[in-house]
């Protein structure tokens, strides 16, 4: 009801929004308690209006003398909400025109109430591209340039300093941080710059994930655009723990916030991050007039700005002092003689005049008109000019300041590799990296943070990649003959995933098997856990070979472009299965099997191949390790009368003990496997009376003659393999295993370019 009067009363207060010759009332929205000083910084320019005082900005000599300015300030509290409430007050009690407020996402929500009421609002602070769209908002200007010009100079001095790919940190969930980013990646990627995006949110936890992103992808450069003070704790403490704050890493910040008012557990700490931090500002020209009036004032000369304190203009001014001080100047300007809101928006277009951020004027959509802007850094607690950058281009480096750790020489980028290769730090050089995805864990049963090591097969698989590894890299024949004709090759880095041999798991070896880079994977062992990670790598351009999936529903080419298996598809041994079963006069089969892409593609495939034979088929699902929906099958399939059972299930124990409880198992039952049914189930004595009499159909590669030889090489290096497997987390291999190889501190095995 509140809110509801006071829409009304602002009917009748238009009328009173006429400037009267003798002055103008100008509404100050600022966050007052956060940042008190912005607000004495406003009054201050209030203050050299009504003295005439042109020692900062001349025009305000200029001002009629029968002309007085009256303001009232609000606190905006740096929130959209009460951004709204005090333009509306601010309205309600005669402002002409209102200063801020400080925030884009506040702004957007204050300039609806003022545009609809056709008052002039002038920002200081809100950079938010949107902001510019007159249809939208229709009365609002600003001194300071929109993003997209902090954009442009922020990949010409990326380019100036000959830096190719850089890490994006930003908040998606603030307008102004995403938007920003989106803008950079794009003018970014149309100069040739690779961007590594890593998002975070308000956690901390976000936060942490976002510098293991930067971190994996294994960028040097990083472009931070915080959304709020506590984002540079929150970004930059986690970054130099993880080993990215050092002289080989540069930070370019979308704003540098050098103010203490900076919320951190750790102050020391943080003016020394901030001493080799660059940031890129749209603002060039620091008054020197400015200053000099901003270390003479006082706290107790602005009694009505609470949270002043006797420190508060001790130190240097940051750029939103100066900009407040121009934003209300302009107000003041525009205002005198205008003859209502609307009239004082026009006359603000046509401005121009000197500030403290030098000569200023507005283009048709309330822009600040500038073709500058400056790059800066912190010096002894203060933000210093390093730079310019004049119309798309870096025209002048005033000095050289310290980069971490002190040098005065900019980091060196990543060096610049083809499509497909990434640079390699260890080696100095370009390199292919290649991720093997093999389960050789899974989850403790009652402490999911832990791993419980399977079996050996996962280590056997990864031991045979290393061999492939070697054999490409000595262009040695004993296996490949090709080998030897391999030329030109780059060096070749291999690390291990675990998948832990679940659908979940697996995507989460991938995800992290793409952020260290790798152009390509071997992998995984399942149709089940290949299918997602094939439709994943299609997105991401990775090639996806398997050794082990076999489905044939993953032979479909639309759907799974990059991915490819040197194992046949199912679609060959379910047809020489239907031949088996034919060849002995079997016509009706009953199949078992697990309801994934794996059973489902072979039965699929071996139905239409039973069919041309004259052979029926009951087909029985079960999901994994489930006694009811086993022995559910089993009775079905006894039900019906099925003599010859196919095996395509995944536990092999419960099967074959039910089975045999059912009296299915005995010389008038026949039952058949797939390669699902491996040797290492019977390995138990109790279950090695099963394997008696069963027959296995599937796919086996020819015994060529090299065979031998790579049998040979296999026994000649298992014992240190085994030795040196790390079962606790993803692989990790010692230094001494293999002759020739360097190997990374993370456990990626690494072939030198030879």
């Amino acid at each position: 009801r509140d809110k509801a009067m006071m829409v009304f009363q602002f009917a009748l207060c238009l009328c009173l929004v006429v400037v009267s010759t003798a002055g103008i009332h100008v509404g100050i929205l600022v966050p007052s308690t956060a940042f008190p000083e912005i607000a004495a910084t406003a009054l201050l320019a209030v203050r050299h209006a009504n003295a005439r005082n042109g020692v900062v900005s001349p025009e305000l000599a200029t001002i009629p003398t029968n002309n007085s300015v009256t303001y009232k300030l609000y606190d905006s509290q740096a929130s959209a909400e009460h951004s709204v409430l005090g333009t509306m007050d601010l309205i309600k009690n005669g402002s002409m025109a209102i200063v801020g407020p400080h925030y884009s996402t506040s702004a957007l929500a204050a300039c609806q109430v003022s545009g609809a009421l056709q008052i002039a609002q002038i920002g200081y602070a809100a950079t938010l591209d949107s902001l510019s769209e007159k249809k939208l908002f229709p009365f609002f200007a600003r001194v300071v340039s929109p993003d997209s010009a902090r954009v442009g100079a922020l990949v010409q001095v990326i380019l100036h300093y000959n830096w190719s790919n850089f890490g994006l940190l930003y908040d998606p969930f603030v307008p102004y941080s995403e938007l920003l980013a989106e803008q950079l990646s794009s003018e970014a990627k149309k100069q040739g710059l690779n961007v590594f995006p890593a998002p975070f949110s308000s956690s901390q936890a976000s936060k942490n994930t976002a510098i293991s992103a930067v971190k994996e992808a294994g960028v040097n450069i990083f472009v931070f655009i915080p959304s709020v003070l506590t984002d540079f704790e929150g970004i930059l403490f986690p970054a130099e723990d993880n080993g990215l704050v050092s002289p080989k890493h540069a930070w370019l910040v979308s704003e540098l916030r050098t103010t203490p008012a900076l919320t951190t557990t750790d102050a020391v700490r943080m003016a020394r991050l901030l001493e080799g931090i660059r940031a890129v500002r749209s603002l060039c020209t620091n008054s020197a007039q400015f200053k000099s009036a901003w270390s003479n004032m006082r706290a107790q000369d602005f009694p009505e700005v609470s949270g002043l304190t006797s420190t508060s203009f001790t130190s240097a001014p940051n750029f939103y002092h100066y900009l407040v001080y121009d934003a209300t100047v302009a107000t003041i300007l525009a205002g005198t003689g205008a003859t209502n809101s609307s009239d004082l928006y026009q006359r603000l277009l046509r401005l121009k005049f000197n500030g403290a951020t030098g000569f200023t004027n507005f283009n048709e959509r309330g822009d600040r008109v500038s073709h500058c802007s400056a790059l800066s850094a912190v010096e002894n607690g203060e933000e210093v000019d390093e730079g310019l950058v004049l119309n798309g281009t870096v025209v002048q480096i005033k000095s050289k300041r310290k980069w971490f750790g002190g040098s005065l020489t900019p980091p060196a980028d990543r060096r610049e590799c083809i499509e497909g290769l990434v640079f390699d730090e260890d080696l100095s050089a370009c390199a292919v990296r290649i991720g093997i995805l093999v389960g050789t864990s899974r989850r403790h049963p009652t402490d999911p943070t832990q791993r419980v090591h399977t079996s050996w097969l996962g280590e056997q698989i990864g031991l045979a990649a290393v061999m492939a590894g070697i054999h490409v890299h000595k262009r040695d024949p004993a296996v490949v003959t090709e080998a030897r004709n391999l030329t030109h090759l780059p060096a070749l880095s291999v690390r291990f995933f675990d998948t832990m041999d679940t659908a979940g798991t697996t995507i989460g070896a991938y995800d992290r098997a793409r952020l260290w880079g790798a152009a390509a994977v071997v992998g995984p062992i399942s149709s089940s856990t290949a299918a997602p990670i094939a439709l994943l790598a299609q997105v991401n351009d990775i090639l996806v070979t398997s050794h082990w999936a076999t489905s044939p529903l993953l032979s479909n080419n639309r759907a799974y472009p990059t991915f490819f298996r040197t194992i046949p598809s199912d679609s060959v041994p379910s047809a020489a299965l239907a031949d088996f079963c034919s060849f002995y006069n079997w016509t009706r089969v009953g199949f078992i099997h697990t309801d994934d892409l794996y059973g489902i593609g072979y039965v699929r495939d071996f139905e239409k191949a039973a069919a041309q034979n004259g052979i029926t088929t009951v087909s029985v699902q079960d999901t994994r390790s489930v006694d009811d929906s086993i022995k559910e099958g089993l009775l079905t399939l006894k039900a019906e009368g099925v003599k010859i059972i196919i095996h395509l299930a995944s536990d092999t124990s419960e099967m074959f003990e039910w089975a045999e409880k059912f009296g299915m198992i005995g010389p008038t039952y026949a039952w058949i496997g797939t390669d699902s049914l491996g040797s290492s189930g019977f390995s138990d004595p109790d279950m090695r009376k099963y394997a008696h009499g069963i027959h296995r159909v599937f796919s086996t590669p020819t015994e060529a003659a090299t065979w031998p030889n790579y049998y040979r090489e296999w026994t000649s290096i298992n014992a240190s393999f085994f030795r040196s497997v790390d079962h606790g987390a993803d692989m990790e291999y010692s230094p001494t295993m293999f002759s020739g190889a360097v190997v990374h501190e993370n456990g990626g095995v690494v072939f030198e370019a030879g």
